[in-house]
């Protein structure tokens, strides 16, 4: 099943197994089941949301300006005007200027070569199979199916260390799984 129009919720509602959840099984097999249960939460640390966004921003600009509130730096929501500013953005996801202004350096500093790379096709497409005996799923970030190409954006500390990064954060599995579905 192909899903080009499937929510980002929906998509993480559903039970099937993603490629998070066989990282997962591989650091614990403990892990995966509590995950899976409900006992350990996600966490939506500042550098995840901070992520999303960017992600969001890149692949569909449109949702990401009508996701978010740029807080002005003269604000606290510690004073009144603060919360009512905060109350008045509740839809929305609020970031400081500094964050916006990270987020349109990085998708302006996009290299032209992946930038072509996600012109055509969609963006944000849900793939579900079976594999052996087991309901999986994946997220491309923007496929072309015409030109059977998927693309898959990704976030690390420095290129230099782009080895070590794809190990730790377990790209080479998310790759493979992507692969197999």
């Amino acid at each position: 099943m192909i899903s080009l129009t499937e929510s980002s919720a929906e998509y993480h509602a559903n039970t099937a197994i993603g490629s998070s959840d066989i990282r997962d099984f591989i650091r614990s097999p403990q892990l995966f089941h509590d995950k899976r249960q409900g006992l350990v939460p996600e966490k939506e640390t500042p550098a995840v949301i901070l992520g999303m966004l960017t992600h969001l921003a890149i692949l569909e600009e449109e949702k990401y300006l009508g996701s978010i509130a740029v807080k002005p730096d003269d604000i606290s929501f510690a004073t009144k005007i603060g919360k009512e500013w905060k109350e008045l953005h509740a839809d929305r996801t609020i970031i400081t200027t500094a964050d916006y202004a990270m987020i349109h350096m990085m998708r302006r500093r996009m290299p032209s070569q992946v930038k072509s790379l996600l012109c055509g096709g969609s963006s944000e497409v849900t793939v579900r199979n079976t594999l052996n005996g087991l309901s999986v799923q994946c997220r491309i970030d923007h496929w072309m199916r015409d030109q059977k190409q998927m693309s898959d954006l990704k976030t690390i500390g420095a290129i230099e260390d782009i080895e070590r990064e794809i190990q730790k954060r377990g790209y080479h599995i998310q790759a493979r799984w992507y692969q197999r579905i």
